[in-house]
């Protein structure tokens, strides 16, 4: 009897410790590729797992170009997490008939006193509005 307890225990400590090394060193995108295929990604909770994104993007200006073809966005990415460096950032931009995603490979430092700034240009959606945009991934 004593053993099976024992065996339970040892069992116990193993998933833990393998469940805290999986969360503190798998990408964002392997966990939730994990949580797909073992189909609890359906459940709220567990999707807190998946680690919360310090990375924010802040709007400054959207208007279309000369010929109105284009649209010109400029804004600023930052970290709001002083321990915490990301080195590839993935930001989707929001218009009125789809979305583009850009992934941006700045290294933004928490102890950065200013943001990164940067300016994209998007073709395809002169007749659409620009609704606006957020971080989706940082690593």
């Amino acid at each position: 009897m004593k053993s099976i307890v024992y065996i339970i225990g040892l069992i116990t400590i193993i998933l833990v410790v393998g469940g805290t090394i999986f969360y503190y060193t798998a990408s964002n995108d392997t966990k939730k590729e994990f949580l797909e295929k073992t189909g609890l990604d359906e459940k709220e909770q567990i999707r807190e797992l998946v680690s919360e994104i310090y990375v924010e993007c802040e709007f400054i200006s959207a208007r279309k170009n000369l010929l109105g073809d284009k649209w010109v966005i400029s804004g600023r990415l930052y970290t709001t997490d002083p321990s915490l460096t990301y080195m590839k950032q993935t930001v989707q931009f929001n218009f009125s008939d789809g979305s583009e995603t850009v992934t941006f490979n700045y290294r933004l430092n928490g102890d950065q006193v200013f943001a990164r700034p940067f300016v994209k240009r998007f073709a395809g959606h002169a007749d659409a509005d620009f609704v606006g945009m957020e971080v989706i991934d940082a690593e």
